[in-house]
């Protein structure tokens, strides 16, 4: 266990490849379980949803997986899916333990920010509300950095295209969670 939390974190941080992790399906599955197990777990906590938060957890992996998978094929190097899905997701699986805390404060406190703002109100400074923000920020784009540096070493592609690889997966999985929401959103007006 503390071998794949090392090798996750030195991927985390861009010093280690796709080509380090075990191509194994049993960690691939494992992967997947934990990451929609955690995800689910802490959006529920959250927005106590649980529909919402099993969905929007399944459809994100789901997004990456198809996302990786049609990448790999593109480029000839279906071989490499095992190794890369894993890497991406025992990274993603890290950080978003790491993350919790920060994101559930934000997730806690920012909606009662915007009411004062809405009704004109001046909010008390918080600190830790800004650290929170500040730290998710920086992990989104550490996160982003190492996920182009995967796709450099699956793909054998420049950073540059790898970069545009990593925006277009973050810009279809928000539009599919997003849809995803809106829908729940509707459903939810229209029962009350």
């Amino acid at each position: 266990m503390n071998f794949y939390i090392q090798l996750f974190w030195r991927i985390f941080l861009r010093k280690e490849t796709p080509a380090n992790v075990p191509a194994s399906q049993a960690l691939f599955l494992s992967l997947a379980v934990l990451s929609f197990l955690i995800g689910c777990g802490h959006l529920l906590f959250v927005s106590g949803q649980i529909l919402p938060s099993f969905l929007v957890i399944f459809l994100d992996i789901a997004v990456l997986i198809l996302f990786v998978h049609f990448l790999l094929k593109m480029f000839n190097f279906e071989a490499r899916f095992t190794q890369t899905i894993s890497a991406l997701l025992g990274m993603n699986l890290l950080v978003m333990i790491i993350m919790i805390p920060a994101k559930t404060y934000l997730a806690k406190t920012v909606p009662a920010y915007m009411e004062l703002m809405q009704n004109q109100q001046k909010p008390e400074p918080d600190m830790l509300l800004f650290v929170s923000a500040i730290f998710v920020l920086v992990m989104f784009v550490k996160t982003f950095k190492a996920m182009a540096q995967i796709f450099v070493f699956s793909l054998e592609v420049p950073i540059g295209r790898a970069y545009v690889f990593c925006g277009i997966y973050f810009i279809s999985s928000l539009i599919v969670n997003d849809s995803l929401l809106s829908v729940f959103a509707k459903s939810a007006t229209t029962t009350v």
